[in-house]
């Protein structure tokens, strides 16, 4: 119900006869972003929280066949999951994390000590077979007022993306693109701004370590726009598009 109600109340139904559409009838959005940031409580384990799971999942499986059953124009489905910091024992927020949420429950945090190559837990989740039907998912790597971002501790946010890749592989998700979600300026999360510089600079490493992220990485996410602009009228937006663009910023095909 709820994702038919999305359907024809912002994109291509028309159930409504245009009285239900709150940017006017003529107004039919691009897509869907999921920003599901908080849980119900035993999650990954509660009939509450598996309830949940269930639920995002059927939405979004409705809503992908809605919208690929209308040819008159491309839709996305993004999801900007919220990244591992469950067990940082300096979060606020501990309910707060990608594995709390049905993208992957079960699947264990960043350790300080990861293992060289890292090994990932496989990622079984009710939610697995829907990434085939997301077609970006940018984790939002800043909430946290402790530091796993990409300023530090980088194993952290590459794990995250990795198990991401794996469990997109092991659902035959075709579609599904990965990147990364960082605060547009150092007003607009709860610390972990850094520069443009930076992030190529990580991501052209990861690339290496993980060649998988190169064959399915998706681009970034800034949050957001108005702060971006504020700060520094969307400076980090632009290099980050501009250095994205360049042919040489992903590695050859192997």
């Amino acid at each position: 119900a709820l994702a038919r109600h999305v359907w024809h109340a912002y994109l291509g139904g028309d159930a409504y006869g245009g009285a239900y559409r709150p940017f006017g009838s003529r107004v039919v959005l691009d897509g869907v972003d999921l920003d599901l940031e908080q849980s119900p409580d035993g999650c990954p384990s509660s009939a509450a929280c598996l309830d949940v799971v269930h639920g995002w999942h059927d939405f979004v499986r409705e809503l992908r066949a809605l919208m690929d059953a209308d040819t008159r124009k491309q839709y996305l489905i993004t999801a900007v999951p919220i990244a591992t910091k469950w067990l940082d024992p300096t979060l606020a927020f501990p309910n707060f994390g990608a594995y709390t949420h049905g993208y992957l429950p079960g699947v264990g945090h960043c350790t300080p000590a990861p293992q060289s190559p890292p090994r990932f837990a496989p990622a079984r989740s009710a939610f697995g077979d829907a990434l085939a039907d997301i077609d970006f998912v940018l984790p939002q790597f800043y909430p946290s007022p402790a530091s796993i971002t990409l300023t530090s501790a980088m194993q952290c946010w590459l794990r995250d993306l990795a198990v991401f890749v794996e469990a997109a592989d092991a659902a035959g998700a075709a579609r599904t693109k990965f990147g990364v979600g960082v605060p547009a300026s150092a007003s607009a999360a709860n610390g972990g701004q850094v520069s443009a510089a930076t992030v190529i600079a990580k991501l052209r490493a990861a690339f290496v370590e993980q060649p998988a992220l190169a064959r399915r990485f998706g681009g970034a996410m800034l949050w957001d726009e108005l702060h971006g602009w504020r700060a520094d009228r969307s400076l980090l937006s632009k290099e980050l598009a501009a250095a994205m663009a360049n042919a040489n910023f992903l590695p050859p095909p192997p």
